[in-house]
């Protein structure tokens, strides 16, 4: 559902070794996939465990999410974000659908510029949102800041407004 609207059903796709994680709101179904590359891996074995994880997605996703209609996906993070999210686009391609909307959330503890995930990500989503304006300046035409703290857009707001009167 849209936000401002009741959500209905929910659908979480964890990775395989999140034991942590409790979805916010009830979930109709938890789906676990691998990681495409685990935290230190070695880049030479990147290559090996990412086919793998795109595989594993691609058919659970398929299997466990065949039939049914998502209006929107919301994924974060890193390596797992990206099989979901051009699953979903050539889903979306293949259907003709344009009533799915794909948002990628950037870490907020990117200032400067996107994750690589972002990065990848960024050709296949509709909206990257992310925490700090400088992002939006970076050449990411998709890219939608959103204030964390609510006394910096003031500030933003009363400093672009004091250039205006001292010129």
């Amino acid at each position: 559902r849209w936000i401002g609207e009741e959500i209905e059903e929910a659908t979480f796709v964890l990775h395989t070794d999140d034991w942590h994680s409790r979805p916010p709101i009830k979930a109709n179904k938890i789906i676990r996939i691998p990681r495409a590359r685990r935290v230190g891996q070695w880049w030479l074995t990147t290559f090996i465990t990412a086919i793998y994880a795109f595989i594993c997605t691609f058919w659970r996703l398929w299997m466990e999410l065949e039939g049914e209609e998502f209006h929107l996906i919301l994924t974060n993070g890193p390596s797992i974000s990206i099989p979901v999210v051009l699953y979903f686009w050539i889903k979306r391609m293949w259907n003709g659908s344009t009533e799915c909307r794909i948002v990628f959330v950037e870490s907020v503890t990117r200032v400067t510029k996107l994750s690589l995930s972002g990065r990848i990500v960024h050709a296949f989503v509709d909206v990257i949102v992310v925490w700090w304006p400088e992002l939006k300046h970076e050449g990411c035409t998709k890219c939608r800041p959103v204030t964390l703290v609510k006394g910096r857009a003031d500030e933003e707001k009363s400093k672009a407004g004091a250039k205006k009167r001292r010129i």
